[in-house]
C-alpha cells in the first residue's frame, strides 16, 4: 500500500523486495480497537488465539495499556504485530522490528488497514542484534511467525523447537541491524519534559536472543521507562547462548526492577524497592522452582512447551 510505504522503515539494505502474504483479518477486542492481518488460524497458534479472542497475551496487553500514551515505544520481535498495533492505537509512536518476510508482510498490511496508525508505526524488516550483519531463521513448527535467529553452520538439533533438518529453515539471508542506529534516526532525545519525546516502552521477544537485542539498543542512551520481555530459560541457553541470570543482571544495572506481576510496577511500593544482585538471583530461582504451580498464582508464567518453561517479565526504572 502506498499509504503505508511512507512511514514504514525501509529495508536496511535498500534493495529487498517486499513480500506479500495473504492473511485473514479480525478486529481486536481492545479499546481502541484495530484491524489486524493474521495467518490462517489453522496454520499458526498465535494467530488462532487472536482470531478466537481478539486479544493476545492478556497480561502484556494490559501492561501496554497502562504504559500507553504520548511518547515512543519499540517492539523487537513484533511477529504479526498485535502489540505493535495496540501501542500505536493507544497513541504511542512505534518503531518495530520483524525479520520474517511473510510475517512482516502481514504487519505491513495491518498498518495500511488502520488509517490512524499509518503515521505512528515504522516497521523494519530486520532482526535486532549487537552488530549489523546477516542471519537465517528457523521456524516453530506450529507458528510461522515464531522464529529463532541462526547462522550458517549452527547445530539446529540443539534448538528447543526440535528442528533437526533444514526443512523449517528460511534459506534466504535476513538482515541484522543494531537497533540503536535505527532509534537514533527517529527519536529526538528529550532536553526537557516534552511528552512527545518520552521513551515509554521497550518490548523484546526475540526467542532467546533478548540479551543481544538489549545490548544493541543501548539502554544508557535510550533509557525506556518500562520494558517487557520474554524470559524463557531454555531458549536463552540454547538459542542465544545466554545465561538467563545474566540477562536479568544486565537490566538491573540500568536501574530496572523486575517482576512477573506487571501491575505492581504501577504502585509506589515496588518502584521504591530495588533488589540487590543476590535478591535477584533468589527471585530467579523462585521462578524456576515454581514450575507449573506458579501458573495458578500469576498468569504471566506459562508452560511454553513440553520441555521448558518461560515467562513474560516486566521491568520499570526505579
Amino acid at each position: 500500500s502506498s499509504a503505508a510505504s511512507a512511514v514504514l522503515g525501509p529495508s536496511p539494505s535498500g534493495t529487498k523486495e517486499q513480500h506479500q502474504t495473504k492473511g485473514v483479518t479480525v478486529t481486536s477486542k481492545t479499546d481502541p480497537s484495530f484491524q489486524i492481518f493474521l495467518y490462517p488460524p489453522e496454520q499458526d497458534i498465535i494467530s488462532k488465539k487472536i482470531f478466537e479472542s481478539g486479544v493476545y497475551e492478556p497480561d502484556e496487553t494490559e501492561f501496554i495499556r497502562q504504559v500507553g500514551g504520548n511518547g515512543w515505544a519499540v517492539d523487537i520481535g513484533a511477529n504479526v504485530g498485535f502489540h505493535t498495533l495496540h501501542m500505536g492505537a493507544l497513541g504511542l509512536d512505534v518503531i518495530c522490528f520483524e525479520p520474517s518476510p511473510d510475517t512482516a508482510s502481514l504487519l505491513r498490511q495491518s498498518i495500511a488497514a488502520n488509517t490512524s496508525l499509518q503515521n505512528r508505526i515504522r516497521l523494519y524488516e530486520a532482526a535486532a542484534a549487537e552488530e549489523p550483519g546477516t542471519g537465517r531463521l528457523v521456524r516453530h513448527p506450529d507458528s510461522p511467525g515464531m522464529t529463532i535467529l541462526t547462522r550458517i553452520g549452527d547445530d539446529l538439533s540443539q534448538l528447543p523447537f526440535g528442528v533437526t533438518t533444514t526443512a523449517s529453515l528460511n534459506n534466504a539471508d535476513i538482515t541484522l541491524v543494531r537497533p540503536e542506529s535505527i532509534l537514533a534516526k527517529h527519536i529526538i532525545l528529550p532536553t526537557d519534559e516534552n511528552s512527545n519525546s518520552k521513551l515509554r516502552l521497550l518490548k523484546v521477544d526475540a526467542e532467546g536472543h533478548e540479551l543481544h537485542a538489549f545490548r544493541g539498543v543501548n539502554l544508557e542512551r535510550f533509557p525506556f521507562a518500562y520494558i517487557a520481555f520474554e524470559l524463557f530459560p531454555e531458549l536463552l541457553w540454547k538459542a542465544g547462548q545466554t545465561d538467563p541470570l545474566d540477562l536479568l543482571l544486565f537490566l538491573q544495572q540500568f536501574g530496572y526492577v523486575c517482576t512477573t506481576t506487571p501491575m505492581k510496577l504501577f504502585t509506589d511500593t515496588l518502584m521504591d524497592q530495588k533488589m540487590t544482585d543476590e535478591q535477584l538471583r533468589t527471585w530467579y530461582q523462585d521462578i524456576i522452582q515454581a514450575k507449573y504451580q506458579f501458573v495458578l498464582r500469576a498468569s504471566v508464567i506459562y508452560p511454553s512447551n513440553t520441555t521448558g518453561r518461560g515467562c513474560d517479565a516486566f521491568v520499570g526504572r526505579s
